[in-house]
């Protein structure tokens, strides 16, 4: 208890600074990371800057900023490591952006068998604090900036999808703040937690076959764990995410050398319906043609050949990578 009464004294002691409206700071929210868009698009063709940047540190922030919003009136873009370069995580009329990446938590249980992730929290992170127990996430994607939340609700795609799946199938369940500041969990079996109608509770389970009908009653459409996939953040803030984890695999590539397209599409298809029946199943089957893997050749002989590769920082070595 006093623990938590000293976060939340934390959280009011920096609550100014969190609460942004310097012209310079607001102005870097009018790009992703990997790209900039351009003054035309950012200053003429949309209002790319926001009025206003909030940095949540809790959920319950979160949850009373999209209130104030909805109340107000004022068009909402959500940001955390803006890593996309579609401009996704960035405003169009601008309003207030919620900036999520302060909630970076990453809680491992005790037996190894999931992880709780906060939006905030990075790729390059969850793999390096699972690294340190010899665990994996069974599917992730390429780009270690992004985050996985942020990942998964821009359709979750990306390494390892061949043979373990998308992101969504390693999700056991997902904290999200509704527009109208309710805190809901969405579980992979269907079950739906909300708010309690008894105060002295946390919350209320309702079982798949009523959980329709709780959106409804609120003039929500009904969606479910997998609705979230794509969904970029219009069904609600993702504020928690439990994955499932798993023991670090040993992961090696084979590189297979075929005369025609077609005998390289047959071998796919081989792979695809025999794989995992009688062998191991691959993470990853990809095509690549004749001209790609030359040019591939040439990058590889030249980074080869470069001073870093043989004193490489710990970055650039891949420590703490699946």
């Amino acid at each position: 208890l006093c623990a938590l009464e000293d976060e939340q004294e934390t959280r009011a002691a920096t609550l100014a600074d969190r609460i942004v409206t310097d012209a310079l700071v607001r102005g870097e929210c009018d790009r992703d990371q990997n790209v900039y868009l351009g003054s035309l698009f950012t200053r003429f063709l949309t209002r790319a800057v926001p009025d206003l940047l909030f940095l949540p540190a809790s959920a319950g922030e979160v949850a009373e900023a999209l209130r104030w919003a909805r109340e107000e009136d004022v068009p909402v873009t959500v940001r955390a490591a803006a890593s996309t370069a579609l401009g996704g995580a960035v405003p169009a009329d601008g309003g207030l952006v919620l900036d999520l990446s302060r909630l970076r938590h990453i809680d491992i249980d005790a037996q190894g068998t999931v992880c709780v992730v906060g939006p905030g929290a990075r790729m390059r992170e969850i793999h390096a604090r699972l690294a340190e127990r010899d665990l994996a996430l069974p599917v992730y994607s390429s780009n270690l900036g992004g985050t996985f939340a942020g990942w998964l609700v821009t359709g979750g795609v990306g390494l390892n999808a061949f043979g373990v799946g998308k992101a969504i199938d390693i999700v056991r369940a997902a904290e999200l703040i509704l527009p109208s500041g309710e805190l809901i969990r969405l579980h992979a079996d269907g079950r739906l937690d909300v708010p309690p109608e008894d105060p002295h509770r946390t919350h209320r389970e309702l079982p798949p076959d009523q959980a329709e009908e709780w959106f409804r009653a609120r003039e929500l459409p009904p969606f479910g764990l997998r609705d979230l996939v794509g969904s970029e953040g219009v069904l609600g803030i993702v504020t928690q995410l439990v994955l499932s984890i798993g023991r670090r695999p040993a992961i090696g590539a084979l590189l297979l050398g075929f005369a025609t397209v077609e005998d390289a599409v047959g071998a796919a298809h081989w792979i695809a319906d025999a794989a995992g029946r009688g062998g191991p199943r691959p993470a990853n089957l990809k095509l690549v043609g004749a001209a790609h893997l030359r040019h591939a050749r040439h990058v590889w002989r030249d980074e080869d050949a470069r001073t870093w590769r043989h004193l490489p920082s710990a970055l650039s070595a891949g420590e703490g990578m699946p």
